[in-house]
């Protein structure tokens, strides 16, 4: 609301902000890839819907993708699946996380976990308006406790983590942050290059 007036002229032209909020409205449906170049290595990006209906569409089509960039939805803990309201997101969430790092399809593959919506979850955790052990019972630390919320997440999705071969990178962000966005791709550029890789990166 507070910006209707400068996105209602006829002049207007999206901010690099508005672009990377713009993800928050728009569900991911099918499968959209990008290529592009940073210095040697040529990037195949692709972005995937993550509902259950979408993902049979791209589950077994990147075998030999080298990097896959998960997100994971930190401030949506209390919400439920579009497709089922009997199942939370984040739930669903680490269910994927689990079939994808352990799948023999990805057994070489470099994982990163990233958890998104940091400040909506800060803010949720703080008021105690809805409690995490509400709804994730598993929870036993402090009620507002953003850290030792953050850190229960964390041990989910590394408990769901088997004997594997790439390795799992986990980061707390906020996505529209963009000095966070970069320094995490930064990692991943670093990873391509150690592997002297043509990176497939995966979202």
């Amino acid at each position: 609301m507070l910006h209707l007036d400068r996105i209602s002229d006829r002049n207007y032209l999206p901010t690099e902000q508005d672009i990377i909020h713009i993800s928050s409205v728009v569900q991911t449906l099918g499968i959209s890839d990008y290529v592009f170049d940073v210095g040697k290595i040529q990037y195949c990006v692709y972005d995937v819907g993550g509902t259950r209906s979408q993902r049979k569409k791209w589950i077994h089509a990147f075998e030999n993708v080298d990097i896959i960039l998960f997100q994971a939805p930190l401030g949506d803990y209390d919400k439920p699946l579009r497709e089922d309201e009997d199942a939370l997101n984040m739930a669903e969430s680490l269910t994927l996380f689990e079939s994808l790092v352990n799948s023999r399809w990805f057994v070489n593959t470099a994982f990163f976990v990233n958890f998104t919506k940091m400040d909506l979850f800060e803010q949720k955790v703080k008021s105690r308006q809805k409690p995490l052990s509400q709804y994730h019972p598993d929870y036993q630390g402090d009620p507002s406790d953003v850290k030792a919320g953050v850190q229960f997440f964390v041990d989910q999705f590394q408990e769901r983590i088997k004997e594997r071969k790439g390795s799992v990178h986990v980061t707390v962000l906020d996505a529209t942050d963009t000095a966070q966005a970069t320094l995490l791709l930064q990692r991943v550029v670093q990873v391509a290059e150690a592997k002297k890789m043509r990176c497939s990166s995966f979202i």
